[in-house]
């Protein structure tokens, strides 16, 4: 499958960029977070909006300018919020909420994660109110806590290890809203590519047993990225093979976690930096700097069938060297983005639209006619005819969190059709996810507690229903909350709680 690059937009002109991640707001909309080596290493962000395979980035908003900061990780919230967490000069590792309107971004007040310093920081969102950060703590032990946002402050939860004796790089990404996977060279172990599975309960984590996709010295590079609520994709350097870019697949049953075979990526020394998005339940972009081309920056789609994976041919979005801090991150099915420091460029900070073919469909009757190249140039002319008994269709994947409350609280509320990691009802607050374009019911108990239904309400405290049953198309991440009153009460008697 081939891919097609637009044109180059820099979110860091003039200056060097490090650091580099991307968070998605919507298929024409993310936020790129990274630290402006040019401005004495402060953290900063800007909006970016897509338009076809252009991108038109909006003023840098600086979240962090006391002192430098050296690592970072960024991940969506919602259409309107998203999570930075970092490490300041004072080794504090501090997290930030950023709300954006339009190209704006304005953060909240930095919420302390430790002190305790960290060389590498990974976040991923588990709904519009919680996210996991996973870290260096006590002893450089892989420790991870749960984040709880309240408009924009963030309450942590207790720090749970992961790892003991030291990592050399990890990277989080979760599977639903209360799983996530953990993917890090053990250093504790010889730098072994290891993998763990995280299960939240409100804002404490247990882990399942490790598992090892790399069980020699070393994965030194390590992405992952969440294809369903049961798999998923790590992306590593082999250090026992010549630093080859490497990908398995991971399958998860309850908290164990079975690898696949091996595929390359790259099949020669070597890959630097490495990072990849799901562009669906089968299907995911891989981007890195290739060690063997002068660092070129190059892509690959990867194709998943089981637990085994094929790669189509790389197409590169910087025919130049060198490519550093690559990050990757889906807008779409078929559309990405691609943010990385151009070393070509005096470093600056560049961004850059990659596009897939678009699906297409055909009929069971339709045929294909295929011409016999051998046959023609011996000058007779032959055409054999394929029937399809198939019919191909666009894969729809992008996904978004819709999430459910009640006023008061505790209210058992229906949703129809189930998400798409099979939950359906569920009692507030609780979030699931579906995909873009789904129609999904809610319908709220008649009463609560010693209270009546009254209406729906946005997350901005609109009112969109008085109806129980209330029709949603999902368009994006959305909060829908029942209101409820005492009988006998009038609306301004009864308790509203912030969305």
């Amino acid at each position: 499958m081939s891919i097609t690059f637009g044109t180059e937009a820099e979110f860091r002109p003039g200056g060097s960029a490090i650091s580099i991640s991307v968070a998605v707001l919507g298929a024409d909309k993310f936020v790129v977070a990274f630290r402006d080596l040019s401005d004495s290493g402060h953290g900063k962000a800007k909006v970016g909006t897509v338009s076809g395979s252009t991108i038109a980035f909006g003023a840098e908003t600086v979240f962090h300018s006391a002192s430098a900061i050296y690592f970072l990780s960024a991940a969506a919230l919602s259409a309107t919020q998203f999570v930075v967490a970092y490490r300041d000069a004072d080794y504090n590792c501090r997290a930030k909420i950023g709300t954006v309107s339009g190209t704006d971004i304005t953060f909240g007040t930095a919420s302390l994660l430790t002190s305790l310093g960290t060389t590498a920081i990974s976040v991923a969102a588990l709904s519009s109110s919680k996210f996991v950060v996973a870290y260096e703590g006590t002893s450089n032990n892989g420790t991870a806590n749960v984040g709880t946002v309240s408009g924009t402050a963030i309450v942590f939860g207790a720090a749970t290890e992961f790892q003991t004796g030291g990592t050399n790089g990890f990277f989080a990404a979760a599977l639903s809203d209360s799983q996530f996977v953990v993917a890090y060279s053990d250093a504790g172990d010889s730098s072994h590519g290891t993998a763990k599975m995280g299960t939240i309960s409100g804002t404490s984590i247990t882990f399942g047993a490790e598992t090892e996709f790399l069980a020699a010295n070393g994965a030194y590079v390590i992405s992952a990225a969440a294809l369903s609520s049961t798999k998923f994709v790590v992306v590593y350097n082999d250090g026992t093979d010549s630093y080859h870019g490497t990908a398995k697949v991971g399958t998860v049953s309850g908290t164990s976690i079975t690898f696949g075979a091996e595929a390359e990526f790259l099949a020669v020394n070597g890959v630097t930096y490495v990072s990849i998005a799901a562009l669906g339940d089968s299907k995911f972009i891989v981007t890195y700097t290739d060690g063997s081309d002068a660092d070129h920056g190059t892509a690959k789609v990867g194709t998943v069938s089981g637990t085994s994976i094929t790669f189509g041919a790389e197409a590169e979005f910087l025919a130049a060297n060198g490519a550093t801090w690559v990050f990757v991150a889906a807008l779409s099915s078929t559309n990405f983005v691609v943010a990385y420091q151009d070393n070509s460029d005096s470093g600056h900070g560049t961004a850059k639209i990659g596009s897939l073919p678009t699906a297409w469909t055909v009929e069971p009757s339709d045929s294909i006619s295929l011409s016999d190249s051998k046959s023609a140039m011996a000058g007779s002319s032959r055409s054999d005819s394929v029937s399809l008994s198939d019919v191909a269709t666009p894969v729809l994947t992008h996904t978004y969190i819709v999430d459910v409350a009640s006023d008061p609280s505790g209210a058992t509320v229906s949703a129809s059709p189930n998400d798409e990691n099979g939950n359906g009802n569920g009692t507030t607050p609780f979030s699931r996810r579906y995909a873009d374009g789904a129609g999904v019911t809610l319908t709220a108990p008649a009463k609560s507690g010693n209270r009546v239904f009254l209406e729906w309400r946005d997350g901005g405290g609109n009112t969109l229903s008085s109806s129980r049953a209330l029709g949603v198309t999902v368009a994006g991440a959305g909060t829908y909350t029942a209101h409820y009153e005492f009988v006998g009460d009038s609306a301004d008697d009864y308790l509203v709680a912030s969305p």
